[in-house]
């Protein structure tokens, strides 16, 4: 018999219900061709449905209850496995089986007693293990589903459920190098794994491996193009490496299959936005507000996208959702006095706190200038690095070192009437595009002497420019790195007649210096001021 009649043969067993004398074909056939992925996928098939055998009593009986099973009626299900129960109560699979339609059912206490039911008559039941440990994993009980995966992998090292599922395990653990030999393991022994290809690809993207993330993620949507996950996945590493348009067309792929998923319409927006396509942005922010109101990192999201439309009166009052976002990274300092909301601060006392980066500060500190005369006293927060600049900005306040995070039982914060982070005081005094043209001053002051003393160390006469540069920052990630200059893009400066020019990088850049004035710009750099936590030296 060849190869073609052996599958015909195989199949019609199959379909007969004669799943023994399948494998034993199937296995023979796999003999003889062991890259067959036809065979492989049949024998997979019998494998995850070898419950539904003779021990049931009727093929009909049988194929009800795999019917319902798979087309997620497992009420219906459990009902006519209650009934086969009572003709075969000692039926380990029957047993398994009704432990997974009450897992599906989440009624996981039943799950377990049939589990474990099933257990004490067959003790290397492995699909069991495999099942138990999903329950724990989704309870987050991430040792012991470790520990039942690894028990199916004892009793069936081949089991490509296990390791995948074990990956994901690790995944959650953030063990990505584990999970991703995992999810490995088992693409090798089912090449045509989409789950595992859809994991795989989430590792490597938590890795930073973006090629093979979206080499991973790709395959999958190849062998599934309906797959929601994968779909998913592949528009969030696409956005990651700034390909926005193909992120949109996988986003808008994944909608139509969910077309309500709180997640998928925010990372679609993230998507219009960053394409630039604000208005589209915008939408999707409110689609999903209005199907979970409470989504913080939307509402912040949308309130970004308004600031650049020039909405800034809700653009600021979304801003201002940022500390309940789960991706703010500023911790949000806690007080019992109020947090001031434009009130009255006639003989009051407030504290502005500062957040985010450096460079977030000075730009939040430009609008500080606004509570001089409208309170009695100011205390003004800073890194440490920044409160000798803020101090010659701001002589009419006082101006300290950034306190603890935890304010409550402190006596000294107690004191104050308000307080409030520097990112939220624009909400108040730049209602309007209007507001920064005619209020927008610069605040930190020249330091004459200083500029004489850099410029005498240099030989500058007084016709000469002494421009400062800077083109990026020292955070370089893939996300970040598209904001900044290269240093090639520095060239066009050389137009400048009669110019000098100060790098004021804060950190290592002595090999980008020299690209610098191999493209004919004369720089000079400090080596002996740590331009990075020294800024007061810095300015002086």
């Amino acid at each position: 018999m060849n190869l073609f009649r052996k599958l015909k043969r195989a199949k019609s067993l199959i379909n007969k219900g004669q799943s023994h004398q399948a494998k034993q074909l199937l296995n023979e056939i796999l003999k003889s061709h062991p890259n067959n992925k036809e065979v492989k996928i049949a024998l997979s098939f019998l494998e995850q449905n070898e419950i539904f055998d003779s021990s049931i009593p009727s093929e009909k009986e049988r194929e009800e209850i795999s019917i319902l099973f798979q087309s997620d009626q497992h009420e219906d299900a459990l009902v006519k496995i209650k009934q086969a129960i009572i003709s075969y109560p000692t039926d380990e699979r029957l047993l398994y089986m009704e432990g997974c339609c009450y897992k599906e059912l989440s009624r996981i206490d039943n799950a377990l007693e049939c589990f474990s039911r099933a257990l004490e008559m067959k003790t290397d039941f492995h699909q069991v293990y495999n099942q138990m440990g999903s329950i724990f994993f989704l309870q987050g009980e991430f040792d012991n589903a470790i520990k039942q995966f690894k028990k199916t992998l004892s009793i069936k090292p081949d089991d490509d459920q296990a390791l995948n599922n074990l990956g994901s395990v690790y995944k959650r653990l953030h063990h990505n190098q584990k999970a991703r030999d995992y999810f490995k393991q088992a693409l090798k022994i089912n090449p045509e794994f989409v789950a595992a290809y859809c994991n795989l690809g989430a590792v490597y993207k938590d890795l930073e491996q973006h090629e093979k993330a979206l080499e991973s993620l790709f395959k999958a949507v190849e062998l599934k193009p309906d797959y929601y996950d994968a779909l998913y996945n592949l528009g969030t590493v696409l956005t990651s490496v700034h390909r926005h348009e193909e992120s949109i067309t996988f986003f808008l792929k994944a909608n139509q299959l969910k077309p309500y998923a709180p997640e998928l319409l925010n990372n679609l927006g993230i998507s219009y936005q960053l394409s630039g396509q604000l208005d589209l942005a915008a939408t999707s922010f409110k689609k999903t507000i209005e199907i979970k109101p409470d989504h913080y990192n939307a509402l912040y999201n949308l309130g970004r996208v308004q600031l650049s439309l020039g909405d800034l009166e809700q653009g600021f009052k979304n801003y201002d959702y940022r500390y309940q976002t789960e991706t703010f990274k500023s911790p949000n300092r806690q007080f019992k006095v109020p947090r001031w909301n434009g009130e009255n601060l006639t003989g009051k006392k407030i504290l502005v706190w500062n957040e985010q980066g450096i460079g977030d500060e000075i730009m939040f500190a430009s609008i500080i200038p606004e509570f001089e005369h409208l309170a009695e006293k100011v205390v003004i927060e800073c890194a440490m690095k920044l409160a000798l600049i803020f101090q010659w900005a701001f002589p009419w306040a006082e101006v300290k070192e950034t306190g603890p995070v935890q304010c409550e039982h402190i006596a000294y914060y107690n004191e104050f009437d308000y307080q409030i982070p520097s990112g939220s005081i624009a909400r108040f005094f730049r209602r309007s595009i209007a507001d920064f043209e005619h209020k927008q001053k610069p605040f930190i002051p020249r330091l004459k002497q200083g500029e004489k003393k850099v410029r005498d160390n240099l030989k500058l006469t007084d016709n000469q420019l002494l421009i400062g540069l800077c083109w990026r920052s020292s955070l370089q990630t893939v996300e970040r790195n598209i904001h900044y200059l290269e240093v090639e893009e520095l060239a066009p400066l050389k137009a400048i007649k009669n110019a000098t020019f100060l790098a004021v990088q804060y950190d290592d850049c002595l090999s980008e210096l020299d690209r610098v004035r191999d493209l004919g710009l004369s720089i000079h750099y400090y080596t002996n001021i740590d331009q990075k936590d020294d800024l007061g030296s810095t300015c002086a």
